[in-house]
């Protein structure tokens, strides 16, 4: 009987610590959005902000950094879909996403684009396929521990 009342309230506390990353990755991904937005509409202005488009200027990192959100491992799913939908916006080069998107990763994530071979590493849609391959087998295994 304890057992099962240790189990409730560790699937409770899981599921409340679930949530609240949620809310802090929409949260967060708000604020950066409309960080994006004024951005964006100050293109041209004495903010020094230049587009992406049409720049001869090698692209700069560390000038984007923080558009980049923060990474929730258990919204694996949909932090990607954020993330390419404000690298588009932002128009980042496809070649640089592996690299903005390493900046944020943290645990798990991390560990699996640290075992990458380097030239696998620098292809986003690599890093894409193994970080969704590990965190769904991290969920299933997460899943059923519960179920058990």
């Amino acid at each position: 009987m304890a057992r099962l009342q240790w189990e409730k309230e560790c699937e409770r506390d899981f599921q409340l610590r679930r949530e609240l990353e949620i809310r802090k990755l929409d949260a967060d991904t708000a604020f950066r959005m409309r960080q994006l937005e004024l951005q964006t509409g100050s293109v041209g202005s004495s903010s020094g902000t230049q587009p992406l488009s049409g720049s001869d200027a090698p692209f700069d990192v560390g000038n984007h950094i923080q558009l980049v959100p923060v990474f929730c491992e258990f919204e694996v799913e949909s932090y990607f879909v954020v993330f390419e939908r404000i690298a588009a916006a932002s128009q980042w080069p496809k070649d640089v996403w592996a690299i903005l998107l390493q900046c944020e990763l943290v645990g798990k994530a991390q560990m699996v684009c640290s075992s990458l071979p380097v030239e696998d590493s620098i292809v986003y849609t690599k890093k894409l396929n193994a970080l969704l391959k590990c965190m769904s087998l991290c969920l299933r295994l997460i899943d059923s521990v519960f179920v058990a």
